[in-house]
């Protein structure tokens, strides 16, 4: 019978469980990097009326640490509101509310250049002020406004984490 002694694997057994300390760590901070990422994409296509939707977006940790951290990107004006505006396809948003109420839109303001060459848009009766509510909205205003970028950035997502994970 042949008996080999092998030494050192108590060191080596050590040392991966000091890895697997700072992976878990940093898979933590890349899903935290995750979530600001989603959030600041979703910014960009979230309806805006008031802007108070718009102005309650976040992202935080909600519970567990490493491996099991969760991560939460939310609106939170009123859940009701937010799940009503992201879920229900009937409201016009963006272009399509620009197109739905043209006529509203041009009764209540106008485009105007600026010096700068910018163009603003400027109300002319109560109903083109942001209460009012007629007023052009910004193309890319949609519902979903949340999910369509967790999909479309997905290739992005994956990623940022991968990047944040790799041990340096």
């Amino acid at each position: 019978m042949l008996v080999v002694k092998v030494e050192g694997v108590q060191q080596v057994l050590n040392r991966l469980k000091n890895v697997d300390r700072k992976l878990a760590g940093r898979v933590e901070s890349g899903l935290k990097k995750c979530g600001l990422y989603l959030l600041r994409e979703s910014q960009k296509i979230v309806p805006v009326q008031l802007g108070i939707l718009k102005s309650t977006g976040n992202t935080r940790k909600v519970s567990g640490a490493g491996f099991s951290t969760d991560v939460v990107v939310s609106y939170g004006s009123g859940l009701d509101y937010a799940i009503t505006v992201h879920e229900n396809p009937y409201l016009a948003h963006g272009e399509e509310f620009n197109i739905k109420h043209a006529a509203e839109i041009a009764a209540a303001g106008k485009m105007v250049q600026l010096k700068s060459g910018r163009t603003k848009w400027k109300p002319l009766t109560a109903a083109g002020t942001a209460a009012g509510g007629m007023f052009p909205r910004k193309k890319e205003e949609q519902y979903k406004f949340l999910e369509r970028p967790m999909r479309e950035g997905r290739d992005a997502l994956l990623r940022i984490l991968r990047n944040e994970s790799l041990l340096k």
